[in-house]
């Protein structure tokens, strides 16, 4: 009787210290809009259009949603990135609330009606193949 209190001690320890690394990616499909990190960290809308000067001098692209909350994007490539800056996109991963990104699984692209995958993790691999 004491060991099987033992082993069902010893099991809800275990299960209790994986809960926090089961939660840290959440899955999430998130709308918002690519803009540059160095304009989200300092809470500005930039750049103004897809032919400003301003794209090539941006560390990198992250995804905006309402207002001031941005997510880094860091397994998507920055040539995708960049192709829809100021666009409405939805991207679908795993969200690290830890360090504010979302490793994509899955980006599309809102355009008027029309929305349409752009990039996965499938596509990247096939293209690698």
């Amino acid at each position: 009787m004491y060991s099987k209190r033992r082993i069902i001690l010893a099991l809800t320890f275990l299960l209790v210290l994986t809960i926090p690394f089961a939660a840290d990616g959440i899955p999430r499909t998130i709308w918002g809009e690519i803009q540059g990190l160095n304009c989200a960290m300092k809470g500005h809308k930039c750049p103004s259009d897809r032919m400003d000067v301003h794209l090539a001098t941006e560390p990198d692209f992250v995804l905006v949603e309402s207002g001031s909350i941005y997510h880094l994007l860091p397994n998507l490539p920055r040539d995708v990135k960049v192709r829809y800056v100021g666009e409405t996109v939805i991207v679908t991963g795993d969200l690290h609330p830890k360090d504010n990104s979302i490793l994509v699984d899955k980006f599309e692209a809102q355009r008027g009606m029309f929305r349409g995958i752009v990039w996965t993790k499938e596509m990247q691999q096939q293209a690698y193949r």
